[in-house]
């Protein structure tokens, strides 16, 4: 025997239901041609062998940037197709090299001043007495198969005296080289140019605009730290570096891209470059 009430409320619900899943219908359809039309991703794969042999884009355009691997280190790859007399880089861009005007211990072995207890306030200045300080081989650290001293307390302070001739710094962007373990005060010439927290396990060039450049000075110069080890290991290591023009590349243009599919084993690109067109 059925009851009418019952039966009232499933019909009730019966027509809601169907009422949501043709509202739901076209609602999925719409968010499927966006994905189509916008085909971006986060990444795209280039080569994808791997956990050690694998190289992606990290720009929506291919020759936007320099060709990664999924840890995020630059593994350049550079593709240029020529067009009757001229070239067009379809692929990667070159990658950022630098020149040391202070070099960091991974190019150059170097010795400086540090102390492992409070110093006073004008500790970061050229003109600070560091007599009293110890003298070490960078980098300062905890672990001696990178570290070239020791170094285990909460706290450290490094002083390095260098020479600059104003004159041989070209006009292309300076750049902090440093790694630290773990927070960070930098300074230059008793300016703070770089402070963070936390630790990195690779050295990183922050960009700091002009900051190092204003602060640089003809003759004596210092890079002063205080790194605070907080916990787990410990590693300090900084030097200045600039950015070095690439030769060679000014010649050579922009193919334009026009599409990108992302498909289960094949990333597909499409361009144009001096009136032709081409797929890779």
């Amino acid at each position: 025997m059925i009851n009418s009430k019952n039966f009232t409320d499933r019909q009730e619900k019966f027509n809601l239901l169907k009422t949501i899943k043709l509202f739901a219908i076209p609602v999925w359809l719409f968010s499927c041609q966006q994905l189509m039309a916008q085909q971006k991703a986060p990444s795209y794969p280039l080569i994808a062998h791997d956990a050690y042999f694998s190289l992606w884009s990290a720009t929506d355009q291919l020759n936007q940037s320099t060709t990664k691997h999924w840890t995020g280190t630059d593994q350049s790859l550079i593709g240029i197709i020529q067009v009757d007399d001229q070239f067009y880089r379809f692929l990667g861009k070159e990658p950022n090299t630098y020149t040391e005007v202070l070099p960091s211990a991974i190019s150059a072995p170097y010795q400086a001043k540090y102390t492992e207890i409070k110093p006073a306030s004008d500790w970061n200045t050229v003109e600070f007495d560091d007599k009293a300080w110890k003298t070490g081989t960078a980098p300062f650290g905890d672990d001696m198969k990178d570290a070239k001293t020791k170094w285990t307390s909460e706290d450290i302070w490094v002083r390095r005296k260098f020479k600059v001739r104003l004159s041989q710094i070209s006009q292309e962007p300076l750049f902090l080289n440093i790694r630290h373990d773990d927070n960070v005060n930098v300074y230059l010439n008793g300016t703070e140019i770089f402070q963070t927290k936390g630790w990195t396990s690779k050295y990183i060039q922050p960009a700091l605009g002009e900051v190092i450049r204003e602060n640089l000075k003809e003759g004596d110069n210092v890079l002063a730290i205080h790194c605070a080890n907080t916990k787990g290991g410990a590693f300090i290591d900084a030097g200045i570096s600039q950015l070095v023009k690439p030769a060679g590349m000014g010649k050579i243009g922009l193919a334009t891209q026009t599409d990108v599919a992302v498909k289960p084993t094949q990333t597909v690109y499409d361009f144009k470059a001096g009136g032709v067109k081409f797929q890779v």
